[in-house]
């Protein structure tokens, strides 16, 4: 699959899940994982569509598991998951996690969301 197609399938996957659309929002991820079942993204959709539902101590696991298997896009599963331990009140954990995402400076979005849970 196309990285252009992989990019606009994977935005299509979180508006799905933001909209509430969780089983289409699954089997975007689904087909995402089977592609490259190294990438990242489909956790961090995946987990947004768990904090949307209230399901942040979810959310917190699968984001933590996704880091712990060395997936792609550590910045943003690590800001994703500062943002989860944000909504689970785990302010210590948030802190020391998004401060790392700012020194390390890899990925812009990350950073900017660091900085805007901070």
């Amino acid at each position: 699959m196309e990285r252009e197609l992989r990019s606009l399938l994977a935005e299509i996957g979180f508006m799905a899940g933001g909209h509430g659309y969780q089983v289409e929002m699954e089997r975007i991820c689904d087909g995402l994982e089977a592609e490259d079942p190294s990438d990242g993204k489909p956790v961090i959709i995946r987990a947004l569509g768990r904090m949307n539902q209230g399901q942040v101590e979810t959310s917190v696991s699968m984001l933590e598991q996704a880091l712990s298997d060395g997936k792609s896009e550590q910045p943003l599963l690590q800001a994703f998951l500062g943002m989860a331990y944000h909504l689970a009140g785990r302010n210590r954990d948030k802190h020391r996690l998004l401060e790392q995402v700012l020194d390390a400076d890899e990925d812009p979005e990350a950073v900017q969301m660091a900085r805007a849970f901070l």
